[in-house]
């Protein structure tokens, strides 16, 4: 992968989760039994016995989504190389409640840590908080990095998204990209205005600048007003999709315009995108690497539980971004075969 321009270099930890194909929250296991004791995740270090650690992972994605069915394989691999039992679960649904029980039946059965994605803090943090104060090591992974040194985690493995956005218009200005369109979904967490903020800062520091537009929820709306903002805006040399669902809309809206001359890119990709980038009608895909978060989450506790060094209280750990193009781009797709992305 390309790396990020000027990121920090930083540790996130990526919850993998799953659930059964007829709706039923379920817990599948690898590895050994842990018989160690933890300890405070803020305050105490401790040093476990030689036996196998029990790892519990909990995230509000699950496996039948591509992206999580990823996140888990990291954790499996990460699991299996360390001997550790690792546990997974989640939701039936976007329920914020429903994640919290399950968090609360998790510490509950005594596993040795736990790793998890936070969608809602303010649902899921009585249960955390009292987690990590019953000494229990925690690690956030992909969402909660504002909430992780609030609830005491050890550290947040992901994305800054405001870090990613900046280093996408550094790529973009590099490539003499300095006027777009940043597209900004209608959701309930701030990501993809975050992604549009970091890249009008970097895009400003050159000179250039950076548009944008609230995406509406009805497929047939979007393309004619980003068609129609399109011609609007003067000097534009790209746009820039929120997520791969998007990209086939705007691609729709700049043939409908004849603007096929604009360089576009996505923050995420999937098969499409990838076929799409070796088409040349995409340019660029940032990359989530969220195989890291998988497994640097389980590696990371292993390594407290063996030794009581963390990276410290509510640190991130950077699992990218990576910049995928048509440079690249066949690798990609084989390290996606061998499920790895």
């Amino acid at each position: 992968m390309v790396p990020l321009p000027r990121m920090l270099v930083l540790l996130v930890v990526v919850a993998a989760a799953c659930s059964t194909t007829d709706g039923i929250p379920r817990s599948d296991e690898v590895g050994g039994v842990s018989t160690a004791e933890s300890s405070s995740a803020g305050e105490q270090l401790q040093v476990r016995t030689a036996e196998p650690a029990e790892i519990a992972l909990i995230t509000h994605g699950r496996t039948s989504d591509p992206y999580w069915r990823v996140v888990r394989r990291g954790a499996e691999d990460g699991a299996a190389s360390l001997n550790l039992s690792l546990t997974f679960s989640a939701p039936d649904s976007d329920d914020a409640a429903a994640m919290a029980q399950l968090v609360d039946e998790a510490v509950a059965a005594g596993p040795d840590g736990l790793v998890l994605s936070v969608p809602d803090q303010s649902i899921l943090g009585p249960s955390l908080k009292a987690a990590v104060a019953s000494g229990l090591p925690i690690i956030t992974i992909n969402q909660g990095a504002s909430a992780s040194r609030e609830i005491g985690a050890l550290a947040h493995i992901g994305q800054d998204p405001s870090q990613v956005g900046e280093g996408t218009g550094e790529w973009l200005a590099a490539d003499g990209v300095t006027n777009v369109l940043c597209l900004e979904p209608v959701s309930i967490d701030d990501t993809g205005s975050a992604h549009c903020a970091g890249l009008t800062t970097a895009l400003a520091a050159g000179g250039g600048t950076t548009a944008t537009m609230a995406v509406p929820d009805d497929s047939g709306v979007f393309v004619a007003a980003l068609a129609d903002r399109v011609v609007e805006e003067e000097g534009l040399a790209g746009v820039i999709a929120p997520n791969p669902a998007a990209v086939p809309l705007v691609l729709e809206a700049l043939d409908r315009v004849e603007r096929s001359d604009l360089q576009v890119v996505v923050f995420g990709l999937d098969d499409e995108v990838l076929d799409l980038i070796r088409q040349q009608r995409v340019n660029l895909a940032v990359d989530d690497q969220q195989y890291l978060q998988g497994y640097l989450s389980v590696v990371l506790l292993d390594r407290y539980l063996a030794t009581g060094l963390a990276p410290g209280a509510g640190t991130l750990v950077a699992s990218g971004p990576g910049f995928v193009t048509s440079e690249n781009v066949d690798a990609v797709i084989n390290s996606r075969r061998e499920g790895l992305r």
